[in-house]
């Protein structure tokens, strides 16, 4: 059975530029969309600064960086998700790993970050406890 844990972190919404550098300063953030990226484990303040802003985030002035708490994790390895997850997918998963994926499984949107070892499942901690009971 698959447990979802807190999974805090910072959102920030810049410009695409900026969000790049954020991007390739930390490899766990995750990119939702061209302006906008969720880091887990960060705090915004080690990512403001000035001229030395974590990421280039000192090229966007009207950046917004805020505590994001409402997400949940969980994963598994390639074969765990065949077994489990799988099942629930009616999507195909990026070739290329790593990866970021989005959609819903088993209805329920979420946010998979997929590598060689196995899928990581990101979704709204509101949601977490609807889908782990699907995944039964």
């Amino acid at each position: 059975m698959l447990v979802f844990e807190p999974y805090p972190g910072t959102r920030v919404v810049a410009v695409p530029g900026a969000i790049d550098g954020l991007v390739a300063a930390f490899p766990s953030a995750l990119r939702f969309a061209d302006d906008e990226a969720f880091i887990p484990g960060i705090r915004p303040e080690q990512l403001m600064g000035g001229a030395g802003t974590t990421g280039g985030l000192a090229a966007d002035e009207h950046a917004i960086v805020e505590p994001d708490a409402g997400w949940s994790a969980t994963s598994c390895s390639w074969a765990e998700f065949e077994a489990v997850v799988a099942p629930y997918l009616e999507w195909a998963l990026p070739t290329d790993r790593p990866a970021i994926a989005q959609g819903l499984l088993a209805a329920v949107p979420v946010k998979l970050v997929v590598t060689a070892d196995g899928v990581a499942i990101v979704t709204q901690t509101a949601y977490a406890r609807d889908l782990a009971g699907r995944l039964r």
